[in-house]
């Protein structure tokens, strides 16, 4: 009981919660392919649509070493609509439409398994 918690507290808290991402991926390879359709969605759609792809990690915990990353797996783009509007300023209707794309891509790729 309160080891498990403490050990929770800890894995969200220093990790962000990449000890639960990895040992849930180890015990259902159902969620491992899930996630790697996902990722792959994002990852495919971005290099058709010509926004540069900057980072890839599929580990949680390889993920923590990785500052693009920010501790977790996945893909992490550059697309200049999302740079726009971090930055409070708009953009063009083809880099909204680009960086809506991919990030619909992972879904996407999700609902065709």
């Amino acid at each position: 009981g309160g080891a498990v918690l403490l050990v929770a507290v800890v894995d969200v808290g220093l990790l962000g919660g990449a000890l639960l991402r990895t040992l849930s991926r180890a015990v259902s390879p159902e969620a491992e392919a899930r996630f790697a359709r996902h990722e792959a969605g994002h990852f495919l759609t971005a290099l058709l649509l010509g926004c540069a792809v900057e980072a890839v990690e599929a580990s949680p915990m390889s993920a923590l070493a990785n500052r693009r990353l920010r501790g977790s797996p996945g893909v992490v783009v550059h697309a200049a609509a999302l740079d726009a509007a971090a930055e409070g300023r708009g953009a063009p209707a083809a880099d909204v439409d680009a960086a809506s794309i991919v990030l619909m891509g992972g879904i996407a790729a999700e609902a065709l398994a």
